[in-house]
């Protein structure tokens, strides 16, 4: 099954554009939010724990929030928290991931 598939029309769609304003194999996407429709992950792909948890306002258009998660250095929190940010522009979106993930 896609793993898009059971999100929000508006978070599929967010993927898409990030797929076209990110370099190619820049992000894999995860789901560590399954029961969220309107949130998903987009990981590095050589270092899984470097995420950024996205989601999309569906009742806002071109309104996305973006939080950093970086790799844990202690085996009792599964992630350190690298900062969030929300954003009204998708090109800014995609270039703080892209810093992010190490794709810039």
């Amino acid at each position: 099954m896609d793993i898009l598939g059971h999100k929000d029309e508006s978070l599929r769609k967010l993927v898409a554009e990030l797929l076209q304003r990110l370099p190619p194999r820049s992000f894999v996407v995860v789901d560590h939010w399954e029961a969220d429709p309107l949130a998903i992950g987009l990981a590095r792909p050589s270092e899984p724990d470097r995420l950024v948890y996205i989601t999309s306002d569906r009742d806002v258009r071109g309104r996305y929030f973006m939080s950093r998660e970086l790799p844990s250095n202690s085996d009792l929190v599964p992630f350190r928290d690298g900062g969030a940010d929300q954003f009204r522009d998708i090109d800014a979106l995609a270039r703080a991931i892209a810093v992010h993930l190490g794709a810039a």
